[in-house]
């Protein structure tokens, strides 16, 4: 079942305008179940939107170049320390463990399935020497498993994670500095038969 939303609104509880380098008005995220989306209009056969950044609190989305997201918790749990290792713990985290979540997700607006979409990490600006990563944690029957890394800064790790039709998963994101992070994404589809890319930035403050 597809649905509609309120294009570029943003939910007033979890977000505040503030200054930011490259966006005249950037608004600082703090809370609530967030992705980075991709809306399929089936009546266009398009992703209308490109990359953008979807609230399923409130339902309303919002330009993922002027949205950046505060990261001020910290964790030093076995999740951590299996991605980052021991010596770079506490960490500062943000996840699916709890009510403030950033993932991925491939949605459609209407009745039909959205292509497949592949989401790539480029080159990460990071504060010197810190490393970010997003990963999923895993555990069966309260017995830790080695978690999945989806995306990470450091050069030749992992830096894609494929999203099926009407499919969407939240992450835990780790980071070694307070800063700002800035992670060039690629969505890559096929629609039509032809090969498409959308870009865009998704910018953690980390404090």
């Amino acid at each position: 079942m597809g649905k509609k939303h309120s294009v570029l609104a943003l939910a007033a509880a979890a977000v505040a305008s503030v200054g930011f380098a490259g966006s005249a008005h950037a608004a600082t995220v703090t809370g609530d179940h967030w992705d980075v989306d991709m809306e399929f209009d089936c009546d266009l056969e398009s992703f209308g939107d490109g990359l953008h950044a979807h609230n399923h609190e409130t339902e309303t989305e919002a330009s993922l170049a002027s949205t950046v997201f505060q990261v001020s918790g910290t964790s030093n749990s076995i999740w951590e320390q299996s991605v980052f290792g021991a010596a770079a713990l506490p960490l500062k985290v943000v996840g699916d463990g709890g009510s403030y979540r950033v993932g991925f997700a491939v949605e459609a607006i209407g009745e039909c399935d959205a292509p497949s979409v592949t989401f790539r990490l480029g080159s990460a600006t990071v504060p010197s020497g810190a490393r970010v990563a997003g990963y999923r944690r895993s555990e069966t029957d309260g017995v830790f498993r080695p978690t999945t890394t989806r995306f990470d800064s450091v050069a030749g790790a992992n830096r894609n994670i494929g999203l099926t039709p009407i499919s969407h998963e939240d992450l835990r994101w780790g980071f070694t500095a307070t800063g700002t992070y800035r992670l060039p994404l690629t969505a890559s589809t096929v629609i039509g038969g032809i090969p498409t890319t959308f870009t865009g930035t998704l910018t953690f403050s980390v404090v």
